[in-house]
């Protein structure tokens, strides 16, 4: 996949449709490494975490990148060896004088279905 250029996304840009898988071993080498006690459900902070970690396959990110904050809404839950897809949209850039701040808009699906969606922040120098 042709990778983005996190400098040249335009507002109200979808980034290309993310995919990814979930399974077992994968739900447990997580869960063990964050301290959940729970295999048998996928967590939502490792959905977001795939999420993020496929979107800076595509669009890696300056070295001064901070993830500042995250405001998602959870619909349905999502099982062991689910195939989700993630879906960012550059919502706006914010400037300040030391600091730019990137909203993206953030959709999980499974199968069609919204399972989640809201707002990752990210921080970078200005």
């Amino acid at each position: 996949m042709e990778k983005v250029i996190f400098e040249e996304v335009a507002a109200g840009q979808p980034l290309p449709l993310l995919s990814f898988y979930l399974s077992r071993n994968d739900v447990i080498s997580f869960h063990q490494t964050v301290g959940i006690g729970h295999d048998d459900f996928v967590s939502p902070i490792m959905i977001l975490a795939i999420a993020m970690s496929k979107m800076t396959e595509i669009m890696p990110l300056p070295f001064s990148t901070l993830h500042v904050g995250q405001q998602l809404d959870w619909y349905s839950p999502v099982d062991i060896d689910d195939h989700l897809n993630g879906q960012f949209v550059l919502r706006n850039r914010r400037y300040s004088e030391n600091s730019i701040l990137h909203y993206f808009d953030l959709e999980i699906s499974n199968s069609g279905k919204i399972v989640a969606d809201g707002r990752i922040t990210l921080q970078t120098d200005a």
